[in-house]
């Protein structure tokens, strides 16, 4: 069987962990791969169309493609998977008004002119007007491994790491950690990502995001941060920052949104937090607590290991894209 994959592009995170590094599992079943990014896609249609002639599958990563698009993919006589790890139904979370209901038609369209939907977690399959299945985003244990190797910070280091569209939500936590910074003395914020900014009563480390170097960076930490609005688009979050935090085995505080939620609940790897007193007395909990930080980190490894592990879940990925 051949699949042209339609993602994002090589180095964008939702492309890496949700495509790209199932792939070698689905070359091992036997099936063949050609990766094309949406603007190649779009930037040569015909071209597209001819690939997808050559395929038994097309699965499509996230965009909201044209539905005249999608149908002339259907039409190329392939079995079309869209997989989507955001709430795009709706308007992302920096917007007044998240709900669109143009944003929801499209979707409804899209959705049911495909064959199979995979989706991120399940407040998205909740929003999704046809059957679809749930498949977390999952971290890849090999990449992990070289955690163990690195000991917590033994200076108080909060961690959070993101990009240049998320980190909007850690800024608006500052007036908090600036509030931390004055109950826990030497506490640092570390922050991987591709720009930055400072804080008044914490010293803030900037590393740029390497993947090289991504795991003894966030092992060199005591606490991760994954703070989110409580809007539909937060909700639609797949947890990835905290899945990395719970991978190296640090616990983290974390805004209780969508997946975040879940992962809470399915055992005790951190604190939730939506007021400013929740955030303040939880981070200084866990600064303060080196037993309950590793009691914390060990069980959300563990949760990693056992339910969102690229290991763990490659073949039922393989079975879902290949429909066998």
């Amino acid at each position: 069987m051949k699949a042209l994959f339609l993602i994002q592009g090589q180095e964008v995170p939702s492309s890496r962990y949700r495509v790209l590094q199932f792939l070698p599992a689905w070359q091992e079943a036997g099936h063949e791969v050609i990766v094309v990014s949406h603007g190649e896609a779009l930037g040569d249609i015909g071209h597209t169309l001819e690939l997808a002639k050559e395929c038994q599958v097309v699965f499509i990563h996230r965009k909201r493609l044209a539905l005249s698009f999608v149908r002339r993919l259907k039409q190329a006589g392939c079995r079309l998977v869209y997989d989507v790890d955001d709430a795009v139904m709706f308007r992302d979370a920096l917007h007044k008004k998240p709900k669109s209901h143009a944003r929801q038609w499209r979707y409804k369209r899209l959705v049911k002119a495909v064959d199979q939907v995979i989706v991120g977690n399940c407040y998205i399959q909740e929003h999704t007007p046809v059957a679809s299945q749930v498949m977390p985003t999952c971290l890849s244990l090999k990449h992990y491994e070289s955690a163990k190797e690195v000991a917590e910070s033994e200076k108080p280091t909060l961690v959070w790491i993101g990009d240049t569209g998320s980190i909007h939500y850690l800024k608006k936590l500052a007036p908090i950690l600036e509030k931390v910074g004055e109950h826990v003395e030497g506490c640092r914020l570390k922050i991987i990502c591709d720009t930055f900014f400072d804080l008044k009563n914490m010293e803030v480390i900037k590393i740029p995001w390497n993947q090289d170097t991504e795991v003894a960076e966030l092992a060199d930490s005591q606490v991760g941060l994954m703070p989110l609005a409580m809007d539909p688009w937060s909700q639609g979050k797949c947890a990835l920052k905290f899945l990395q935090y719970l991978a190296v085995a640090r616990p983290a505080v974390v805004t209780p949104a969508g997946m975040n939620n879940d992962l809470l609940a399915m055992g005790e790897c951190g604190f939730k937090a939506i007021t400013a007193e929740e955030w303040v007395r939880s981070l200084v909990t866990l600064l303060g607590d080196k037993n309950l930080r590793q009691r914390q980190g060990a069980r959300g490894q563990e949760l990693v290991r056992e339910h969102f592990s690229l290991e763990a879940r490659q073949k039922e990925w393989v079975s879902l894209v290949s429909g066998i």
